[in-house]
């Protein structure tokens, strides 16, 4: 970090200037007005030692707005938004300060509602990311900005159960991808931290399961933004709120099942961290 020290002089003149040296031994102050320009002096000092290792380990909860569209069986078949409880848990490692590894594990259930074909439908979503990351923290004390890059892999499935009169039908969508993860924390006050990330995921594999048949995407990918702020309440923990918006897509063979569907997850969550 860079430390910044503001040292002064101060001198006095005329018949004052006993008395001004008198009050400055006795209380240690100086008035601000006999200090000139000239004076000031900034000294910059950099700290060759940063931690060797740091560690925060996080919780979430709060709601999500699930939607999106889909095609069953070659039909379309819009899906309504759900309102679904979610919860998460983070880790956040960091060696040197400079290099790190970061995971999220969530999962958030819909409960069942009325579908458009006269059933109900429960919708749950389940996902987990990794990354490798480097960072490089700079400013002065209290006042500290954060960038990272990294590269991650990341798993989400989404299962849906639909009951028709009776007739129940599981439907289970799963992809994987790696990713490419950005984003920057900043530390504008002291007890104060601004943050956000961005995961671009690439395609690579999905599969789409309803009762026994199986499909292979043939694109499928997933992405992730997230931004929240933080207050240090207490000297190893910080409470706060973030906003996460995930979204998946899948292009499946038009052969015949599902052929395409495209999930939205916004969610808005409160946090809480612990710092090892």
């Amino acid at each position: 970090m860079i430390v910044a020290v503001l040292s002064a002089t101060a001198s006095a003149q005329g018949p004052a200037r006993g008395r001004t040296a008198a009050l400055a031994r006795k209380d240690r102050k100086i008035a601000t007005r006999e200090i000139p320009r000239s004076a000031l002096r900034v000294r910059v000092a950099y700290d060759e030692d940063p931690p060797l290792f740091e560690a925060r380990l996080g919780l979430t909860a709060g709601l999500s707005f699930l939607s999106g569209g889909e095609m069953i069986a070659g039909a379309p078949s819009t899906v309504a938004g759900f309102a679904a409880p979610s919860g998460s848990a983070t880790i956040d490692l960091r060696a040197f300060s400079y290099l790190g590894v970061e995971g999220d594990a969530q999962y958030a259930l819909a409960a069942s509602r009325l579908d458009a074909s006269g059933g109900t439908r429960e919708r749950q979503i389940t996902s987990l990311t990794g990354a490798l990351k480097g960072q490089i923290p700079f400013g002065v004390p209290g006042n500290r900005f954060t960038p990272k890059a990294g590269v991650g892999y990341g798993v989400l499935t989404m299962t849906t159960r639909l009951d028709n009169a009776g007739s129940v039908t599981n439907e289970t969508i799963r992809l994987s991808n790696p990713y490419l993860l950005f984003g920057m924390e900043w530390e504008p006050f002291d007890r104060w931290v601004v943050w956000t990330d961005f995961t671009l995921g690439f395609s690579i594999s999905g599969t789409a399961q309803s009762g026994s048949g199986r499909i292979d995407a043939g694109t499928a990918r997933s992405d992730r933004f997230q931004a929240g702020v933080l207050y240090r309440f207490a000297p190893r923990f910080l409470g706060g709120m973030q906003y996460v918006r995930r979204t998946a897509d899948f292009v499946f063979p038009s052969g015949g099942g599902i052929q395409s569907t495209k999930l939205n997850q916004n969610s808005m969550v409160g946090t809480l961290l612990f710092e090892l």
